[in-house]
């Protein structure tokens, strides 16, 4: 195992967790102060990610479409957060 790669591919993932931690509070901050938001935050794996994210697009426009028919004043959004 190459250590430099690893280290580098670490120091990648705490960076993007990093920032999926302060679009989640920002995201939070913004809505929050226009009417409730219910946030999904999700746990995907870092190489299969992309199936991951297309799989909670629709999820996402399923329960936003749910909740304007049921009247609810919320959004849904989803954050994906990386195991």
């Amino acid at each position: 195992m190459n250590y430099k790669k690893l280290l580098i591919d670490y120091r990648y993932y705490c960076l993007f967790n990093t920032f999926l931690f302060v679009l989640y509070k920002f995201i939070n901050f913004i809505f929050s102060t226009f009417y409730r938001v219910i946030i999904i935050k999700v746990k995907i794996c870092f190489r299969h990610n992309i199936e991951y994210l297309n799989m909670y697009k629709k999820l996402l426009i399923l329960l936003n479409f749910l909740s304007k028919r049921l009247k609810i004043q919320s959004r849904f959004i989803i954050i994906p957060t990386i195991l």
